[in-house]
């Protein structure tokens, strides 16, 4: 199983667009950190919040740049996006707790999912234990960051999980599936916030990535605010699965 893939790594990274997916989203956070310290932060504490917030972005862009390709190119490959996805849970969470709220939360957090997602691994392996750990990463990040709001939109989650099976291809988990498809919603609306950098962009969008949702959750947000970003990311969850089982039915075809 290393074999394979190392392999499959090896052949990623000679390929175009493993460059690209790389290097746009890193380019874009790159601009707007420099466009913002020319026009001059408020201060260093705001700096570094914008900093944390474009990087954050730019993993839920790479992530759902390569999940798309995965899914595009080659389905045999899903377990490498859902690799890629989990990376990028962890680093939000990495990201927010160690830079906003400190050491002790940080191993709180982040050590507990961590194990869980090694066991993950051992118990189930690579595609069910990579998102065991993703999801309990998620799950103790809502509890020690954002309180009870966090833990709602992370129940929500569970509801989208029977819309997998639409897209459940032969050997491919629709657990899996359905981590696949987040890192593309996720994706999307990285790209809205990267390129708009608007804070009502931000709020707007923020439930449909791993790491801003929390971000939203633990902000004063009123309700009408927290239906209408439901409303959003419900929208464009129902994009995501139309264009990938369409995509999915005409490789069937061939």
């Amino acid at each position: 199983m290393r074999n394979v893939i190392s392999w499959k790594l090896r052949r990623l990274v000679k390929t175009v667009p493993f460059y690209l997916m790389l290097g746009i989203p890193l380019l874009l956070a790159l601009i707007l950190i420099r466009s913002e310290i020319n026009d001059g932060a408020d201060s260093a504490a705001s700096l570094l919040c914008m900093t944390q917030s474009n990087i954050a972005s730019m993993l839920d862009l790479l992530a759902g740049l390569f999940a798309a390709l995965c899914i595009t190119h080659d389905l045999q490959n899903r377990f490498v996006s859902a690799a890629v996805m989990t990376g990028n849970a962890l680093s939000s969470i990495l990201i927010s707790e160690f830079l906003g709220f400190g050491c002790t939360v940080f191993a709180a957090v982040f050590v507990p999912s961590l194990t869980v997602y090694i066991i993950g691994l051992a118990l189930f392996g690579l595609g069910e234990g990579i998102v065991i750990g993703a999801v309990v990463g998620m799950i103790l990040n809502a509890i020690f960051s954002a309180g009870v709001y966090a833990l709602i939109c992370v129940a929500a989650f569970g509801l989208v999980i029977p819309f997998s099976f639409i897209v459940k291809s032969e050997g491919s988990s629709c657990i899996v599936n359905l981590l696949i498809l987040i890192a593309c919603w996720s994706g999307v609306q990285a790209l809205f916030e990267l390129v708009a950098n608007e804070p009502a962009v931000e709020t707007l969008f923020s439930f449909t990535a791993f790491g801003q949702v929390f971000l939203m959750c633990a902000g004063n947000l009123s309700g009408f605010e927290l239906f209408k970003s439901f409303g959003i990311a419900a929208v464009s969850l129902a994009v995501i699965y139309g264009v990938t089982y369409i995509i999915l039915k005409k490789q069937e075809l061939k």
